[in-house]
């Protein structure tokens, strides 16, 4: 049977360097993502508008916008709603 140093070959021997510069960029879009989501959420929040201008402006559809503001509303009150300890 020989040697085991080429076990794994095929597994690292063929992988290429990491490139942190692709998982920064990713990183930095799931933030933007996840930022622009929050904006949304905060905006259906305050009630100025409705969901559907809210959903018009930032090019999503209504139901999302409903779905975000639920979540942002049952996070706010979670925050109230802790004790002390």
């Amino acid at each position: 049977m020989g040697s085991n140093s080429h076990q794994f070959g095929g597994v690292w021997g063929s992988s290429p360097m990491l490139n942190t510069a692709n998982i920064k960029e990713k990183i930095i879009t799931k933030m933007d993502n996840y930022l622009d989501s929050y904006r949304v959420a905060l905006e259906a929040a305050k009630g100025i508008k409705t969901i559907q201008e809210i959903a018009k402006e930032y090019d999503v559809h209504p139901v999302q916008v409903s779905d975000w503001k639920k979540k942002i509303s049952e996070g706010v009150s979670d925050v109230f709603s802790a004790t002390k300890k």
